[in-house]
């Protein structure tokens, strides 16, 4: 009987899912770029973008993206300097990278098409299982089914799966459920809808399930457990961590490294970076240097407090074995491939207190002497 009640209940909400979610999303989908478009290079643009980022952090992104690069051709043959400039403030900088090498492949393996089918797609660096099916559903109409955070809320919560969804095996089951729900008919809008209801709808925590479509079919609403769904893996804690910035000066130029293959945000520039002062000083040692402010940012589980150095070079040398350095005006330290954190260190770099050097500082009685630290 229990076993009835439940392909009962799976049945009306497969249903409902065909019906009334699509009319919902037909009636409340946004606006959005990359959706006035079915060219599959935008919708591979824009599901790379997507990854682990929020949707209104993208929409300028991916404005600046297709009109620098229009075409998979475009992206290809661009440097990757460009590349990783456009995408500077966007994080997960691997994913540019990986674009780049997918557009590439496409241009030398696929007669520059995007391949439609999601064996061929998942071929491409950079993509998985969910992105091919996004691209082969909401590009080329193939019935191919997605699971991302937010359709994992959704399933969870509809048909009632309380295990740990971060378990592989709960994963493969969620997939498997995905692949049964699919319609024959509009598998990209279905597709899209159940993205769309995750991220307007059935939030994480505190869903809306007053205006949600499907409420009356949902097993969590049922029993009451929609906010306790779905199931996941503690966190890791957060961890601190210092690191020290060297806007080392010479005249009105700024010493930059490019940052080294298995580095992270390999192939960006930005301010040279120690982890402790006596490591600084242990390659500048004559090098009067002071604290002239500090940013704090986070990457992954690390929440990074960055402490901005600011030195004048006195015929230092540039950081020898230290990875690709060069010395830029400040002008064109802008026009870099800069992460958001050297972003911010531009502009401390850039204010008069730091640009008039070593000798501005020292009237201030800021220097510090060697051996000295500065506070976290």
């Amino acid at each position: 009987m229990r076993t009835k009640n439940h392909n009962r209940s799976k049945a009306r909400i497969i249903r409902a899912l065909h019906t009334r979610l699509l009319a919902w999303f037909d009636t409340n989908k946004r606006d959005l770029p990359w959706r006035r478009t079915r060219d599959p290079y935008a919708t591979l643009v824009s599901e790379i973008m997507l990854q682990q980022t929020r949707v209104t952090t993208v929409i300028p992104y991916f404005e600046r993206w297709m009109k620098v690069f229009p075409t998979v051709e475009s992206l290809a043959n661009a440097r990757l300097d460009n590349v990783l400039k456009l995408w500077a403030g966007l994080g997960y900088y691997s994913r540019a990278r990986n674009l780049q090498k997918a557009a590439q492949s496409i241009v030398s393996r696929h007669g520059s098409k995007v391949p439609s089918d999601v064996t061929a797609l998942q071929t491409l660096p950079g993509v998985g299982r969910y992105t091919a099916g996004a691209v082969a559903s909401i590009a080329f109409n193939r019935v191919a089914p997605i699971l991302d955070g937010n359709v994992i809320r959704v399933l969870s919560r509809l048909f009632l799966i309380e295990k740990d969804t971060t378990r592989s095996d709960v994963r493969d089951t969620l997939w498997q459920l995905a692949e049964t729900i699919i319609p024959h008919g509009r598998p990209g809008d279905f597709n899209e809808s159940l993205m769309e209801l995750g991220a307007l709808v059935c939030l994480p925590g505190s869903p809306l399930c007053e205006v949600c479509p499907l409420t009356q079919v949902c097993e969590a609403k049922r029993c009451g457990k929609s906010a306790e769904l779905p199931v996941l893996r503690k966190r890791k804690p957060v961890r601190d961590v210092i690191q020290y910035a060297l806007i080392l000066q010479r005249g009105h130029q700024v010493l930059v490294r490019q940052r080294r293959d298995g580095e992270l945000m390999a192939g960006l520039w930005g301010f040279p970076r120690f982890k402790s002062v006596r490591l600084m000083r242990q390659r500048f040692p004559h090098l009067a240097i002071t604290r002239i402010g500090q940013i704090v940012h986070s990457v992954m589980n690390e929440r990074i407090t960055v402490c901005a150095m600011a030195a004048s070079a006195n015929g230092e040398s540039p950081l020898s074995g230290h990875g690709d350095t060069e010395w830029v005006t400040i002008r064109k330290l802008r026009r870099l491939a800069l992460p958001s954190a050297d972003r911010q260190l531009a502009d401390l770099a850039s204010k008069p207190a730091v640009r008039y050097g070593q000798d501005h500082h020292q009237q201030h009685g800021a220097t510090m002497s060697a051996g000295s630290r500065p506070s976290a």
